[in-house]
């Protein structure tokens, strides 16, 4: 488990085919190179009973950041259960904030008052801000 949460850190050939399975229909991504991208020591793909997150550490003008760079869940809802644990790892692994860019609409009204948009991309102040 990651941080005491309900996160593995798991390896992309072992879960490739229940990803694409996942996300089947659903989103527009280049698998190639999300796999290629959790070859790197700044990615990783995690899995919950929810899903899979593939999370990568960054620069950010506030210090770190845990980007979020592919989120898919099993279930509805999959985020809004997941996000509590999310918070806990950016925070253990010292990032200021969580930021992701939606594959699709709608985001907007899933997400708490604590996640602020800026372009695509939606972030939240995980360091007490």
């Amino acid at each position: 488990m990651v941080s005491g949460t309900e996160f593995l850190i798991v390896d992309w050939a072992e879960h490739a085919e229940e990803i694409e399975s996942l996300l089947s229909g659903r989103l527009s991504v280049n698998l190639d190179e999300i796999r290629a991208e959790c070859e790197q020591d700044d990615t990783v793909l995690l899995r919950s009973d929810d899903g899979y997150v593939v999370a990568q550490m960054r620069a950010a003008s506030a210090g770190l950041d845990l980007f979020l760079r592919l989120g898919v869940g099993s279930k509805p809802g999959a985020f809004s259960r997941a996000e509590p644990d999310l918070v806990s790892i950016a925070q253990e692994l010292g990032a200021s904030s969580i930021t992701f860019g939606p594959g699709r609409p709608g985001w907007k009204r899933l997400l708490g008052p604590q996640w602020k948009q800026s372009g695509d991309e939606f972030m939240r102040w995980v360091d007490g801000r």
